[in-house]
């Protein structure tokens, strides 16, 4: 059973499968079971926010001569990328990477997307074999990062203000939900 705060939410979360969507779904459930949502927040976790507004990103090969940015920093990678590119959209969830010895690992992340959603990743050298993830203004990117001093939106200790607001103060207008 996966604890929700709706039914469209249940709704979406039902009709994603992938093995990247099955893995948030159960943190949803764990946390679900295990937390109270704070009496202010709109989403019972962090990973309902991201089922909820999230989708799939389309991973893609970087191209010859791709700048990366420090290995671990991805979510100040992605964020200076969009900051100094305007032809970019930052995005933050979960991606999954392959294992050397096989599997695949997810890892909550973030990477840019551009126009045609493919993602440009420039932290992990690479490509993730899944994305799926929330993409917000830039603005707003920038503005949590002056204000807190710290980078990232979704796992910011620092900043909640996502689970509050009206996520249309937040999420990038060219790609919908």
């Amino acid at each position: 059973m996966i604890l929700v705060c709706d039914e469209a939410i249940a709704e979406g979360i039902a009709k994603r499968t992938s093995p990247l969507q099955k893995y948030i779904n159960l943190l949803i459930r764990f946390r679900g079971e295990s937390q109270r949502k704070p009496k202010n927040w709109r989403y019972q976790s962090v990973d309902e926010f991201v089922m909820k507004f999230g989708r799939n990103w389309t991973p893609s090969i970087p191209p010859a001569g791709t700048k990366f940015g420090e290995p671990k920093m991805c979510y100040l990678n992605a964020a200076n990328h969009a900051i100094f590119d305007p032809a970019v959209t930052y995005v933050e969830g979960y991606a999954s990477m392959k294992l050397d010895g096989g599997g695949e690992f997810p890892a909550q992340h973030a990477w840019c997307v551009d126009s045609e959603g493919r993602v440009i990743d420039r932290t992990w050298t690479t490509p993730g074999t899944e994305y799926f993830g929330v993409a917000f203004k830039t603005k707003y990117v920038r503005e949590m990062m002056l204000k807190t001093k710290v980078s990232g939106v979704l796992y910011n200790m620092k900043n909640y203000s996502y689970m509050i607001d009206d996520p249309e103060t937040f999420l990038s207008e060219r790609w919908p939900r």
